[in-house]
């Protein structure tokens, strides 16, 4: 019982989503509109103190691809946090810890992407690699699995969930995004607490 009752803890505090209520909770949680940003290649995003260059994969009118990081830093204070004042998380505090320091201790990767139909949007089209710039290996790759997407009110699909890292991850690395629905692929280059060495000249700040 106590080990489910960890998982079903650990899944809130990584808030897997599939409503739009789930949706609003992600985006507080990692910046209002950082997730859902419409930003372009070259531009680069800055949230949870971690820098996102996109490197390929335009945003279209109708279609958005988009990842955050959420490093281990984050996650355990998070879970400190509601330690503090959610008697649930205080009595697995111990295990939550060692949840994302032991079997995770690469943090998170959060992915949203929206779509003009429920089948684009349909999570089994996306594939998320991590891959090590410095000897173009693959860290961890990862296939989501079905769960129905959203819509909202005029009529494009979305999607939100967040991936957990069974690996470690350096402070660069990159994030490459497979869509078999549109037959694309979109490119992220993570800095977590290190500057890239050309800055882009468009920066847009969401850390709180």
């Amino acid at each position: 019982m106590k080990t489910i009752n960890l998982i079903l803890v650990a899944v809130v505090l990584t808030f897997t989503s599939f409503s739009q209520t789930n949706l609003k909770t992600a985006k507080e949680r990692i910046g209002d509109m950082a997730i859902v940003a419409n930003w372009k290649v070259g531009e680069e995003i800055e949230a949870n103190n971690v820098k996102i260059l996109r490197v390929e994969g335009e945003n279209g009118i109708h279609h958005r691809t988009n990842v955050l990081y959420i490093p281990q830093s984050k996650l355990l204070a998070d879970i400190n946090q509601k330690a503090a004042t959610e008697p649930i998380y205080n009595r697995e505090l111990s295990e939550l810890t060692e949840y994302f320091t032991g079997k995770y201790p690469g943090g998170q990767v959060a992915i949203f992407f929206d779509r003009l139909s429920e089948n684009l949007a349909n999570p089994e089209n996306f594939t998320i690699i991590l891959i090590d710039p410095k000897t173009n290996e693959e860290i961890h790759r990862e296939k989501l699995g079905y769960q129905a997407p959203d819509a909202y009110r005029w009529g494009i699909w979305y999607y939100y969930t967040v991936i957990n890292i069974p690996k470690k991850v350096g402070e660069k690395f990159t994030v490459r995004v497979l869509d078999e629905g549109l037959q694309q692929s979109n490119e992220f280059q993570v800095y977590d607490n290190y500057p890239p060495r050309q800055r882009p000249a468009s920066v847009v700040s969401f850390n709180k």
